[in-house]
This record gives structure tokens, sequence and C-alpha cells, in this order.
């Protein structure tokens, strides 16, 4: 895999801190060109299902789907219109397209209230 089929965007929980997320553009190619050429994302991070859920519409379609989230990983749930980061390993109810993953400070999405502020950016 080269460099540019990599790479490292950071999501930030405004006011709280930051964390790393590696994605490759391989697992899901459209999606992560969708995100690439939509950064700055800004949005509200909610809690949902052993999940933390960000409302955002890419108008993405399926691709290589997953239907079991594990603790850190980074997807797009396309039919629900958001992006998603899994606090745990669980079952999905719909496919998701899997584009990477947090290695780190997962423990400062766990603390999250309703509706917070987050941006991925570069």
């Amino acid at each position: 895999m080269s460099i540019e089929d990599t790479k490292t965007l950071i999501l930030e929980v405004i006011g709280k801190g930051e964390i790393p997320i590696t994605i490759h553009r391989a697992w899901a190619p459209n999606t992560f060109s969708l995100i690439q050429n939509s950064l700055p994302i800004h949005g509200r991070a909610m809690k949902f299902q052993g999940a933390i859920s960000i409302p955002f519409d890419l108008r993405a379609g399926v691709e290589n789907p997953r239907r079991n989230g594990e603790r850190g990983v980074f997807g797009y749930d396309t039919s629900g219109k958001m992006i998603l980061i899994f606090l745990e390993d669980t079952p999905w109810d719909r496919p998701f397209n899997l584009l990477g993953k947090l290695e780190t400070n997962l423990e400062l999405l766990e603390t999250l209230s309703l509706s917070t502020a987050v941006k991925i950016k570069e």
C-alpha cells in the first residue's frame, strides 16, 4: 500500500481534544475520496448502539459492506447517512463501509455528552 492509499485525519472533539484516524483507500475507494473532498467535516457526535454517530450525507454507495463493528473502527453507514466510530465490538443493523481505525484516545469519545460538536480535518 502506497502513502497515497493511506491518510491520517484528525477527529477534533471541540474543547476536549483530538484523536488521529487512519483511513485506507483500498477498503472503500469512493467513500475515501468523498470524505477527503469534504474536509473539514463539522458535525455533532452522538452515542448510539455501542458507537458514536456523526450525521453527514456523503451520497456514498455501499462498498465492501460490513455488519460488525470492532472497537475503534471508523466507517460510513450509507443508508443512515452517518459516520460511525465503534466504541465496542458490536453488530450493526445495516451495512456500513469500513474506512479505517482509531488506535488511541477512544476514552475521550466514551465521555461525550448527548450532542457534542466535532470536526474531522487533515
